[in-house]
């Protein structure tokens, strides 16, 4: 029976990649992929092709890339997609290299030669870098077929352009596209070029740094979040012996608000991405891509860590992994022809907690598997709504923490939602549990009271476009405005016009912002955005202090868990020796967080005189925190 890989903490993307590549050859998965779909609707894909009287530039990756995305679509939408590569075999670059070659400047010199004779000379180079495109091309990710190329006349020209100036081979002033595959792998390079603006035929100026932040933003979240539900499923097996299998049949209705929002996105990204691809908009694709890849790792896996770690028992947590799993599995079917290695390489471990194939069913490559159609038991846009007015809550609530250098770590007393919008106060009510873990707070109170709060209204037009239409009569108007007071602001809120000296101004030409009036003292700090706002309240007491410093004490015991390549299910015994703390706050938070402490790490923090003669010592560090430091032992 397969059973789920462990997944290691830390992944050469390049050197995954060239395993995939290698499992490819051994299951002939290009091949098979084709005689998979002989029989079904043809997809006709013209190809321009290159030459090889020279080597591949990022212009010729670009071109490869998007013709392998649109390829793989069609084929995973039920087409059979002819794939051959072809050389350009005749034209000016091949001329041109055979004229610097024989010095010939005229064409008179051509005539002189024979033309018979410079036709030999043009056929004898323009197979010079073959194998070198060939090698680029299959590194890639490119699906095509080489051992049938087809030979014809000229190529496309596309211009790439680096730090404003064309991209030269003779200058050099862009990096070697193997150094980029080499260093972050080809799914990155793939996954820039086609989110690049060259793709809205806007110039590309290639930056290696670009590559790299993907890897940072988007792989290796993602890749965190597949190697995290596999390790919950390993916890799972260990606390309630629970066998994990994937129940694509699950009814979600009634179940974890979470689970239903992030699976009613998978939803909306599918029906959006099938829209977009079949009008080729593939610019508009990748950012929802990317954005349901932001969901997961930030919003879905951050807000439900203990569901998925069984502390609300077996049921809740087997929904939660079957919930993660389907989300990882639609992004691998959605991703595959964007990201061809990422999304093999999850596939290879997430089909062993699979439903066993149908008879005969080729499930051996993700990219085997066809496109997901929209599941409408599902579609939820009023969940939708409802999370995204809660994420909208909570950055604001963040953005203040970070003006006012509050971590999250820190507790704090209340954090206030205005809004006069019914709906949106219903909304932001139903998952205030979130609200006050995510932003760590004691108290949330939502209301309608803007009078309380001290909520104003101004109106703020756009100087520059009324200045335009209305010419010599803004100068008036512009003072007019300049003097409405909140009560007008607000009023125009609800009429959406304003007559001034004669002059009608709607919503379209002014936009009105609520603010918070408050006073310099007060310990209550604002942020808002055109729907809402909200208040955090930024005191300190001494008990907000204490249960902040013990989080951070927390923080440094899973930093050194880490750092020992400790697993999930890994029990060890945690002691500390105090070296240096001024006014005993180390000393006190251990007291009086005792149970926080025991609660959140499943295990007693003791003084290391405690510890046994005979313990095997995994791990030993200084640590410190606000000034204090102290030793951390782990031990078993």
């Amino acid at each position: 029976m397969p059973e789920l890989k462990d997944v290691p903490s830390n992944i050469s993307f390049p050197k995954s990649e060239e395993e995939t590549l290698k499992f490819w050859e051994e299951i002939k998965a290009f091949e098979t992929s084709l005689k998979m779909s002989e029989g079904k609707p043809a997809f006709t894909f013209y190809d321009g092709p290159p030459f090889a009287t020279g080597l591949p530039h990022y212009g010729h990756l670009l071109a490869g890339t998007i013709k392998d995305v649109v390829t793989r679509y069609a084929h995973q939408t039920g087409h059979y997609v002819e794939r051959r590569f072809g050389w350009d075999c005749h034209g000016l670059p091949v001329e041109y290299e055979i004229d610097k070659k024989l010095g010939i400047k005229h064409k008179e010199d051509v005539l002189a030669m024979g033309i018979d004779k410079y036709n030999a000379e043009c056929r004898s180079i323009v197979m010079r870098y073959s194998s070198e495109w060939e090698h680029t091309v299959k590194r890639i990710g490119r699906w095509i077929d080489f051992k049938n190329g087809y030979k014809t006349l000229n190529t496309p020209y596309m211009e790439t352009i680096c730090d404003g100036k064309k991209m030269s081979k003779s200058l050099k002033n862009y990096p070697d596209p193997n150094h980029i595959i080499d260093g972050y792998g080809a799914d990155a390079l793939r996954l820039y070029l086609i989110n690049s603006p060259v793709v809205r035929a806007e110039p590309l100026k290639f930056k290696e740094e670009g590559v790299k932040e993907l890897i940072a933003r988007v792989f290796l979240p993602w890749y965190n979040a597949y190697r995290f539900f596999v390790n919950q499923v390993f916890l799972a097996k260990k606390e309630f012996n629970l066998d994990f299998k994937y129940n694509p049949h699950r009814d979600i209705k009634g179940t974890n608000v979470m689970d239903r929002w992030i699976l009613a996105s998978c939803q909306s990204l599918i029906k959006f991405v099938k829209q977009e691809m079949n009008a080729y908009r593939l610019y508009t694709v990748v950012p929802r891509l990317l954005k349901l890849i932001d969901e997961l790792t930030n919003w879905y896996v951050r807000f439900n860590r203990n569901r998925l770690k069984g502390e609300n028992g077996v049921e809740d947590c087997e929904a939660a992994l079957n919930t993660l799993f389907e989300v990882l599995y639609t992004l691998c079917r959605t991703m595959s022809p964007f990201t061809p290695f990422m999304t093999e390489l999850m596939y290879q471990n997430l089909k062993n907690v699979m439903p066993e194939p149908k008879d005969g069913e080729d499930v051996r490559s993700i990219h085997f598997i066809s496109f997901p159609e929209p599941n409408e038991d599902y579609i939820d846009s009023d969940i939708e709504r409802t999370v995204s007015r809660m994420q909208n809550v909570i950055e604001l609530g963040r953005v203040i923490r970070e003006k006012n250098t509050l971590p999250l770590k820190t507790p704090l007393r209340e954090f206030v939602v205005v809004s006069t919008d019914p709906q949106y106060i219903e909304d932001v009510k139903s998952l205030e549990s979130y609200i006050v873990q995510e932003l760590n707070i004691r108290t949330l109170t939502v209301t309608s009271d803007e009078e309380k709060y001290g909520v104003k209204y101004r109106i703020e037009p756009d100087h520059r476009v009324l200045g335009q239409k209305l010419k010599k009569a803004y100068p008036p108007i512009r003072k007019a405005l300049a003097n409405f007071t909140s009560d007008d602001a607000k009023n125009f809120l609800n009429t959406k016009s304003v007559t001034i000296n004669d002059v009608v101004l709607t919503d379209a030409d002014l936009n009105v912002n609520r603010y918070v009036d408050a006073k310099e003292d007060s310990h209550f700090k604002s942020g808002f955005d055109r729907e809402v706002i909200v208040l955090l309240d930024t005191e300190l007491d001494e008990s907000l202090i204490q249960e902040g410093l013990a989080r951070e004490v927390i923080n440094r015991v899973q930093r050194l868990r880490k750092k020992a390549l400790l697993a999930q299910t890994d029990e060890v015994n945690y002691h500390v020796k105090i070296v240096e703390d001024p006014n005993d706050q180390i000393k006190n938070v251990l007291a009086s967080q005792k149970e926080f402490l025991k609660n959140s790490l499943k295990q007693d923090i003791e003084d290391l005189s405690a510890r046994s003669a005979s313990a095997n010592v995994i791990a030993e560090e200084e640590q410190e925190v606000n000034g204090s430091k102290f030793l951390l032992s782990l031990s078993k």
